[in-house]
């Protein structure tokens, strides 16, 4: 090799001066995948990042292999072409198919893998599980969801769609480069989401949800997630709290069909029994139902809320 530190044999051109995405600039953000942290760490033969955590430019790109090749979700595009991974089954494969086969190579099972900043309800180490297809609830990054309920999405976006992991954790904003190398956001993600929202920091009751939420808003209508949660307590969900409080983003194991249907496993930090000893939301399945916790120090017990 040219330089013994490995990202400097990639980065050298990879800098804005001959390729055109400058990766030297993104993985020296913040929040990001830091390559420079570790040297003589990877093994060309490892599977998954089990000996030992770490992170370089060859565990997600094969250098012979890369090209511009375009795809569509779920399939891997030329990017990240003939680099290992874990399929949803839990078994690894040689050739990636599909890109999130690529990220389960590390953020799937493993005693290493960072803890969540959200205690859930329903929980567990594995992300791979998270995602799988016939949980009550999770985002369309294996399969298509398929639920005609989902009324907030943003054309094209159907309920039939399929998302990518990047299309949430990515280099922020619209940089050149696609992949999931450093944002100004924790978690790498590539928009904006406002996670400091609580009692005693509310938004104001005026404040523009497409730029507190911009994440979420690249793919659900905040006009239309207004309205259907306006009449929950008046409103006040979308001012004290933010939509991760309910909604866990990638999906979970367990929970049933009344009461975790659209993503909804707490966050038991904010949300807690209340004097009846219930933590659900009770949904009838016509847009209508009560919510049943302890929220804010506040006791809920059938509590309505309808969504217009």
């Amino acid at each position: 090799m040219k330089s013994e530190l490995e990202e400097n044999n990639c980065l050298d051109c990879h800098n804005g001066n001959v390729a055109s995405a400058n990766i030297e600039m993104e993985v020296n953000i913040m929040y990001g995948h830091n390559v420079y942290k570790y040297n003589k760490i990877h093994n060309p033969l490892e599977q998954t990042e089990s000996s030992s955590m770490h992170v370089e430019c060859e565990d997600c790109h094969n250098p012979h292999a890369t090209n511009k090749q375009l795809a569509e979700a779920p399939f891997a595009s030329g990017a990240i072409a003939k680099v290992k991974g874990i399929d949803q089954n839990g078994t690894p494969v040689q050739e990636i198919l599909y890109e999130y086969e690529l990220c389960y190579r590390c953020h799937s099972a493993s005693s290493l893998k960072p803890a969540s900043n959200i205690s859930r309800e329903l929980a567990n180490n594995d992300i791979r599980l998270d995602f799988d297809p016939t949980n009550v609830s999770f985002h369309p990054i294996v399969e298509a969801r398929n639920n005609p309920d989902v009324t907030s999405l943003i054309s094209p976006l159907t309920q039939s769609s399929q998302i990518y992991c990047t299309s949430c954790h990515s280099s922020n904003g619209d940089k050149s480069s696609s992949g999931p190398h450093g944002s100004i956001y924790p978690q790498i993600l590539k928009y904006f989401y406002n996670r400091n929202i609580n009692e005693s920091n509310p938004l104001p009751e005026n404040s523009d949800l497409n730029y507190e939420f911009t994440l979420c808003a690249q793919c659900h209508n905040m006009d239309e997630i207004k309205i259907s949660h306006g009449s929950m307590n008046n409103g006040h969900v979308l001012y004290k709290t933010n939509c991760g409080t309910c909604h866990d983003p990638h999906g979970f194991q367990g929970g049933d069909p009344l009461n975790n249907s659209f993503l909804i496993n707490f966050d038991i930090k904010v949300i807690s029994a209340n004097a009846n000893g219930e933590r659900n939301i009770f949904m009838n399945g016509n847009g209508s139902g009560n919510c049943n916790f302890s929220c804010h120090s506040h006791n809920h017990a059938g509590s309505v809320y309808e969504i217009p």
